[in-house]
């Protein structure tokens, strides 16, 4: 495949190769690392006649002479190169130095190694074109060498001057113009420079090539991804490369009735390619992007407050003015855990497409459509505003996320002035719902609701406003009243759970704290740090000693579970006063099978689930 943009490279090359005599001279092929010179070399030579030899040496990370003779010998004796071969006294390059053809002789010595020496090789004539191929080098990477540049510019120039052979070399001139051994090393042995332009349109049509489920679309937005890469101004065509077979990975894991919107997946494909390319030129900060807040549509005043450093992810979206920075279709985190560390979380992400503004219909819950505000047109946003007020203040909205987002929501279209109550009121009538809400809450599955975290939005959308004071002080209220709900709920669990001791449901005990029994499990919530140690010591002492093994081994079992015993390091003050009420009792109950078995409890596993968990609580 010919490259139109560098057609007279192939040209010269062509030329070069077939020259009948030595050119005494190398060619350099320069340009960014990623700018596309290996994708033009392979392109080149798959148009290349079988009557030539080309040596591909890689010289990144090369320390020594000896790993470029490993290379070269590995192309020309393949088969032989699969065993072990212990090379002799550089004797790859002595070999080319005398003229020599390598004539391996399978002498094997004792430790099965191959040995190879200059005894083993029969000269031959390198003008006779029917007993070998021409050899050319093309060495890559030249500025990426891990050792002292003069070896190695040392052994090209015997290639080239000594042994006339065609050399070809691809490298980031750039990285190595302020070296003079360089300087001298390209007036001396290089004829002739070629700056490889960028040929995005051929590269990425042999890109798609690697696609499978996601080729049509990938060729459908070809002029759309070129649109980006020109507008990123980021000269590195292997990352698209690496773009092209993530968004392969993240497009067959789409469900297809998501597929069958163009218009979205047209937006989808942009956005995935913008912020994959920015977080991979490092231009876009991973940390800064999750933490910034949409700005395109704040007030003057609202910008002000918003500090330079987060400005920055703004920056460089503004850049592509074909993406709505305010709706990434994604959360900011989702993009990060897929770009980044290729997590595909199916149902998140399916959550997110769903509330996406591309897929808002008549079932969709009224406050998610006012959530994508600026794509409605004003009457229907004015009926939306309508319902979503009336169930504010008459409290309609009780689950956290949904209370949360609706707050936030408001407070922009007020800080916009598209809704007329002020940031106060809204703040004010926040507080009222989230009040009443507690007993509602009280009532609900605990552990869903005991470690709440905001940070990355909810229901697979970001916050509105959730930068501002004004914001934080309903998250912070929202966060303090189910602690409320949760103290109140666990209360109520502390004391089920001692009257199932005391009324001997040793089952119904075990399931209030197994990790195996159901959902209803307080396995990881810190239950004991609601009972009352003397309650409970009291109650302890009363199991008959045939059920007393049975409670022991549930109480051990539950702090079995390193992952889990984080939760529970609150309860660690309940069994300290626990060891010193038991050691009292233990005192009253000497000389008795009560005492014995009380004293057994505490050397064998009470002293074990302290220690576990002070260990825990110093981490």
């Amino acid at each position: 495949m010919e490259s139109r943009l560098n057609k007279h490279i192939d040209i010269f090359l062509k030329y070069y190769i077939d020259l009948e005599v030595s050119p005494e001279y190398a060619l350099l092929l320069y340009g960014e690392w990623g700018s596309g010179k290996t994708f033009f070399i392979n392109n080149f030579l798959e148009t290349q006649e079988v009557g030539k030899k080309f040596i591909r040496v890689s010289l990144f990370g090369i320390n020594s002479i000896e790993s470029i003779d490993e290379q070269i010998f590995q192309q020309l004796h393949p088969i032989l190169s699969s065993k072990p071969i212990k090379l002799t006294t550089s004797l790859l390059k002595s070999a080319l130095k005398f003229g020599v053809k390598i004539d391996w002789n399978n002498d094997t010595s004792p430790d099965g190694n191959i040995s190879v020496n200059l005894n083993h090789l029969s000269i031959f004539d390198k003008d006779d074109k029917s007993s070998q191929k021409e050899i050319i080098f093309i060495f890559d990477d030249l500025e990426r060498i891990n050792t002292d540049l003069s070896i190695i510019l040392g052994y090209i120039n015997t290639l080239v001057e000594q042994l006339n052979f065609k050399v070809i070399i691809l490298a980031n001139e750039e990285k190595l113009q302020q070296d003079d051994i360089y300087k001298d090393f390209k007036e001396k042995v290089i004829g002739k420079t070629f700056y490889v332009k960028q040929d995005f349109s051929s590269a990425y049509n042999n890109f798609i090539e690697l696609s499978n489920d996601a080729k049509n679309i990938l060729e459908k937005n070809k002029t759309n991804i070129d649109s980006i890469f020109l507008m990123a101004k980021y000269n590195n065509l292997r990352h698209i490369r690496q773009t092209v077979l993530d968004f392969e990975y993240f497009y067959k894991n789409i469900d297809q009735k998501y597929k069958k919107n163009e218009g979205f997946i047209e937006d989808l494909i942009q956005i995935f390619f913008v912020l994959s390319i920015e977080l991979k030129s490092g231009k876009l900060n991973e940390n800064e992007f999750i933490k910034h807040d949409n700005i395109d549509l704040m007030s003057d005043s609202e910008f002000q407050e918003v500090s330079e450093e987060k400005t920055t992810t703004d920056k460089i979206l503004k850049k592509y003015s074909f993406i709505n920075k305010y709706d990434l279709i994604l959360t900011k985190i989702q993009w990060i855990n897929l770009l980044n560390q290729g997590v595909f979380l199916k149902e998140e992400i399916a959550n997110s497409f769903k509330n996406s503004k591309y897929f808002l219909d008549e079932n969709q819950d009224e406050w998610i459509k006012l959530w994508h505000f600026n794509e409605l047109e004003d009457e229907e946003f004015k009926k939306l505003l309508a319902i979503v007020e009336s169930k504010f203040f008459t409290n309609e909205y009780q689950k956290h996320e949904v209370l949360l987002h609706v707050s936030g929501i408001l407070l922009k279209l007020s800080n916009l002035k598209l809704y007329k109550k002020t940031e106060k009121q809204i703040i004010k009538q926040a507080k009222k719902n989230i009040n009443n809400c507690i007993d509602i809450w009280k009532k609900e599955y605990l552990k869903s609701k005991y470690h709440l975290d905001f940070s990355f939005g909810a229901l697979s959308l970001e916050f509105h406003r959730n930068e501002t004071k004004e914001f934080k002080i309903i998250e912070e209220y929202i966060l303090k009243a189910n602690q409320k709900a949760v103290d109140k709920s666990l209360n109520d669990s502390a004391a089920e759970l001692l009257n199932c001791l005391k009324d001997k449901d040793f089952t119904k005990f075990k399931d209030m704290l197994s990790l195996e029994a159901s959902k209803d499990s307080l396995y990881n919530l810190p239950i004991f740090s609601k009972v009352t140690p003397t309650d409970f010591i009291d109650i302890f002492i009363e199991v008959p000693h045939y059920d007393l093994r049975r409670v022991v081994l549930i109480l051990d079992e539950r702090y079995k579970h390193h992952h889990f015993l984080e939760n529970l390091t609150e309860e660690l003050k309940f069994w300290k006063k626990i060891r010193i009420e038991l050691n009292k009792k233990i005192k009253t109950k000497k000389g008795t099978i009560k005492g014995y078995l009380l004293e057994n409890f505490k050397l064998y596993y009470l002293d074990k689930i302290i220690d576990k968990l002070k260990n825990i609580q110093k981490k």
